[in-house]
């Protein structure tokens, strides 16, 4: 598995507006924000570097975020979400996002890079959310803002 410092810079250029990542510290299970594209903010407000996961996503349905993300270096795993991929202040984004394990050793995930690719619609169902489970939360249950494709699908290493 390659790792962070595998990583050239330069090559990501075209894409780094939609690539984020999230370190990750097995002892604690705790991510922390390392990077995010200038793309993504614009959506969800501010940038996650140096904060923590639960604390970025603070209002959303972090349970399941954090869940997924375990899931990608606990495994490790390559994840693929599809369809709407978040719903936040009033948009929804449509699109794809890809989750990567990076092992600094080569073989323990401490480190998913990701991309979210998306287009921007209005949230016209503001009042409900489908989740990657493909349930439809009431009114009560949806969380103000929600990440997560409709559909997800994960690919073992």
């Amino acid at each position: 598995m390659p790792g962070w410092q595998d990583i050239d810079p330069a090559q990501l250029l075209p894409v780094l507006p939609v690539i984020w990542a999230w370190s990750y510290e097995r002892d604690s299970g705790e991510f922390t924000g390392r990077l995010l594209g200038d793309r993504i903010p614009a959506v969800a407000g501010r940038s996650i570097t140096g904060l923590s996961m639960a604390e970025y996503y603070q209002g959303w349905n972090y349970e399941e975020i954090y869940a997924v993300r375990r899931r990608i270096v606990d495994e490790p795993a390559i994840g693929l979400e599809r369809g709407q991929v978040f719903r936040a202040n009033g948009q929804i984004g449509l699109g794809e996002r890809l989750m990567l394990p990076l092992a600094r050793d080569g073989r323990h995930a401490d480190t998913i890079i990701g991309a979210t690719s998306f287009e921007l619609r209005p949230d016209f169902l503001a009042e409900t959310t489908v989740s990657s489970s493909g349930n439809v939360p009431s009114n009560d249950a949806a969380p103000a803002c929600y990440l997560g494709g409709t559909t997800s699908e994960f690919f073992p290493l």
